[in-house]
């Protein structure tokens, strides 16, 4: 099991797992259902607002779940390795090398080409802007539309998914041994160096101090 793991209104804890399932399992330990799809469940389910489960699989599609584990559909996007982002009006997955606005029917809203896999979960700005990093070395703002607002280059891969501030600041790990904050416009704030690479994700508290994990 590489996957984390989402909880429901219910109680219901949904993770996936490298038997190529998402399983759903009640509160106290017995299981709801296992939804097979033809690859590892590698990344994290999403919960949206009205219970639908959204999660990627590396058979290189997206799937949107019922919270009792029926398919309301499934999307070719591409290999997904990490979580979904659940928006106001769409799903976003880091796809093979693109990020993708899906449609809450299973279309395609958008995809916005990247120069290497995407394998994090994207982060969603206050102002809708969509925030990625991938192995490219390249840290990515997206817009609404799917147009690229601006790019940020590091010394090394990126595998961690952002988190962004309430004052608009972005906040991201790479393998280049650095913690990165960004400006809402793209400029770096500032960066922190660690003893290593960092592939965890940030979590900012409610103070507004950081915590990130670094290899």
């Amino acid at each position: 099991i590489f996957s984390s793991t989402a909880v429901g209104e219910d109680g219901t804890v949904y993770f996936g797992s490298a038997d190529n399932c998402l399983h759903g399992v009640y509160p106290n330990g017995t299981k709801r259902f296992s939804f097979e799809t033809g690859g590892i469940v590698y990344g994290g389910p999403s919960i949206g607002p009205d219970g639908t489960i959204y999660f990627g699989s590396l058979d290189n599609r997206t799937y949107a779940l019922t919270a009792a584990g029926n398919l309301k559909w499934t999307f070719e996007s591409g290999a997904v390795y990490g979580s979904p982002a659940v928006g106001k009006d769409a799903v976003y997955v880091g796809a093979g090398a693109s990020v993708q606005a899906i449609n809450s029917d299973g279309s395609l809203r958008w995809k916005s080409a990247t120069g290497g896999l995407v394998g994090t979960r994207p982060a969603i700005g206050q102002d809708g802007t969509v925030y990625a990093g991938s192995f490219d070395h390249t840290f990515y703002a997206i817009g609404q539309d799917g147009t690229k607002k601006w790019t940020f280059q590091t010394g090394g891969p990126i595998g961690s998914s952002a988190a962004v501030g309430n004052d608009g600041t972005v906040y991201f790990g790479s393998a280049d041994m650095a913690l990165h904050a960004l400006n809402s416009d793209g400029t770096q704030k500032w960066g922190f160096k660690t003893g290593n690479m960092m592939d965890s994700s940030p979590v900012l508290g409610p103070d507004g101090d950081i915590y990130i994990g670094s290899e």
